[in-house]
């Protein structure tokens, strides 16, 4: 799947479409409203706790709030960015190491 990594992002998200096709168990959270890129706000449709996340020989576990975003299948924020201590970003290269 194809995540969009976003440092000024405060949550990590997963468009309900995928969510609910991989088949993760979620809890309710329409109290919770995320701003997206343009300014609107959105609701949340719940959140998924622990969900694995593998990135090559790097994996974790990661709440992801539902969301109807587009583009990407979701977005990796600063609570997931944060776990990963000390981050290099090498923009000429396109990449990241931790």
């Amino acid at each position: 799947l194809v995540f969009l990594i976003d440092s000024g992002s405060t949550h990590s998200f997963i468009q309900e479409e995928v969510a609910r096709k991989m088949g993760l168990d979620y809890e309710l959270r329409r109290d919770l409203r995320a701003t997206v890129a343009h300014g609107d706000s959105i609701k949340c449709g719940g959140v998924s706790l622990g969900v694995p996340i593998q990135i090559g020989d790097y994996s974790c576990e990661c709440n992801l709030y539902w969301l109807p975003i587009a583009g990407y299948k979701g977005i990796l924020g600063y609570d997931w960015i944060s776990q990963l201590g000390a981050v290099r970003w090498d923009f000429t290269q396109k990449n990241m190491t931790f």
